[in-house]
């Protein structure tokens, strides 16, 4: 089964999150997602001025683990803790700090820091869907004592590794996921009081204080532990969001999977180059010969002949390179990402394929047009050109060989495909974001007022496995300024309400060729 879910992520940046449970792929090895961009002609945005490099350079793609799931009272309670296995990997490294000992601490450092960042955040999520007050209050108890005992517990590990045989390079790393792990909590501390704020009772005020006090001892330890992340009021906090992004960049890639990218079918554009070549030969060759025939060796026109038979040859092997890889790579993606568990690259574990292309109307599956379901107003909007529709599809492979290795001590279920897709160049053709409007006011006045000038891109999703299906519609709204916000229009559907596409070639490269 296949979760996902569309947010912004900056200004200029949408961000999509495909969830692929680890089961499916033991049953079907490949998951298939399209998105569908419609874009308004005005914008200026097609197959000549926007081409598949343009794309590519405007997303960013990552493929991550899914964070093991562990409530905050198992971090702080529980024999299977990660804590445990920190401790673990820290007396291996104190005792003998070698290659192997090395990697499993930074690992487990890694580990412990995201699960319980996961932890937070969901404690945090649970408290607004809890109705009564009692439930509510014990969640903000449970919050309190199990995060100062995680806190405690992780901090007393820190004598374990201050000892000779751990260098400072080593020792350093805990510092960072020290410094790591009090942001975190310090960060998920406001969202509780912003939670509690949303709840409009009284346990906001009867909260505030202890949390406070909570947030004021995290900025102390980091003040008394020399960290310069302290956030201050009449300062740019530079230093502080600089150290917080490289210290999140530094415990998720515990997380993240190495990809090297490539280029998909050159083999066979070798191949194509090759019979392109041939052909044109024969034609050299067969003109040759007949000319030979004809007029003799040594003479003008046979020279003449040959001459021309050579500017054909030429003309021939161009124009049937382009007419054959043409026809070859519509079944092929454009690009291919190998997908490796470690970051020396020494294990492939999987593919992730890429294509993306302009569509004409006529090529659209029935699902998506019924998605899409376009209203007059819309219609005039684009004019009689229509909409510029932008088909990027993705295929992730897996071998299910490397599920029975993977990560043994901690429960990974899934993998996190993450999505940017950056709508700076979209903005270029934009009417300013303001737009000046008129209204009466009183009985003979009137006066000028503000209206917003947005543009609605529409987005259709749909993804299938071997046994599922689902899509969804979007609608990016924008101006010139940027992203202003992402409106759900039809939610996702599941193969047993809709059925299958209409084919697999819905899916398939050659459903991107023009």
């Amino acid at each position: 089964m296949i979760t996902q879910s569309v947010k912004i992520h900056d200004r200029f940046q949408i961000e999509l999150k495909f969830h692929y449970r680890l089961d499916d792929f033991q049953k079907t090895k490949a998951f298939d997602v399209a998105l569908y961009f419609f874009v308004p002609a005005s914008l200026g945005i097609n197959g000549d001025t926007y081409g598949k490099q343009d794309f590519f350079n405007d997303v960013m793609g990552y493929i991550r683990l899914k964070t093991p799931g562990v409530g905050l009272r198992g971090i702080a309670t529980s024999p299977q803790s990660p804590l445990h296995k920190l401790e673990s990997a820290l007396a291996r490294l104190a005792h003998k700090p070698d290659g192997e000992a090395v990697g499993d601490y930074e690992r487990q450092l890694k580990m412990t820091c995201c699960i319980l960042k996961s932890a937070l955040r969901d404690h945090v999520a649970l408290l607004a869907s809890r109705v009564g007050p009692a439930d509510q209050s014990d969640l903000v108890e449970q919050y309190l004592v199990h995060v100062t005992e995680v806190a405690r517990r992780f901090r007393a590990l820190r004598s374990i590794i201050n000892v000779p045989a751990v260098s400072k390079d080593l020792f350093s790393r805990y510092l960072f996921a020290d410094e790591y792990l009090s942001l975190t909590v310090e960060s998920y501390s406001f969202e509780m009081l912003e939670a509690l704020k949303g709840l409009k009772s009284d346990l906001f005020e009867a909260y505030r204080p202890r949390l406070l006090g909570f947030v004021k001892s995290e900025l102390e330890y980091r003040a008394a532990s020399g960290y310069p992340s302290i956030p201050m009021e009449s300062a740019d906090n530079e230093l502080l969001v600089f150290r917080k992004s490289v210290l999140k960049k530094y415990v998720e890639s515990a997380l993240f999977l190495t990809t090297r990218r490539k280029r998909e079918g050159t083999y066979m554009e070798q191949v194509v180059l090759a019979v392109a070549a041939g052909l044109s030969m024969v034609f050299a060759t067969a003109a040759a010969f007949y000319s030979q025939v004809m007029y003799g060796n040594l003479t003008l026109p046979f020279f003449m002949a040959l001459v021309v038979s050579y500017m054909f040859k030429d003309r021939i092997k161009d124009s049937l390179r382009a007419f054959l890889n043409m026809r070859v790579r519509r079944f092929f993606f454009d690009r291919r990402l190998e997908v490796f568990n470690d970051p020396e690259e020494t294990e492939r574990i999987g593919l992730s394929r890429e294509s993306v292309d302009f569509v004409q109307e006529g090529r659209l599956p029935a699902s998506i047009w019924e998605l899409r379901n376009r209203d007059h107003i819309t219609e005039i909007e684009n004019g009689s050109v229509g909409e510029s529709i932008l088909l990027y599809r993705k295929q992730i492979t897996l071998l299910p060989k490397w599920f029975s290795r993977m990560q043994k001590d901690f429960p990974v279920d899934g993998l996190n495909d993450i999505l940017r897709v950056s709508f700076s160049e979209f903005l270029q053709r934009m009417d300013d974001p303001v737009k000046r409007l008129w209204i009466c006011q009183n009985a003979d006045g009137y006066r000028s007022i503000e209206g917003k000038r947005v543009y609605h891109i529409n987005l259709v999703v749909q993804y299938r496995t071997a046994t599922s299906f689902g899509q969804g519609r979007y609608r990016i709204v924008l101006d010139k300024d940027g992203i202003k916000r992402i409106e759900p229009v039809r939610a996702e559907r599941s193969m047993a309400t809709v059925g299958l596409p209409e084919s697999e070639d819905d899916f398939g490269p050659q459903a991107i060729s023009p």
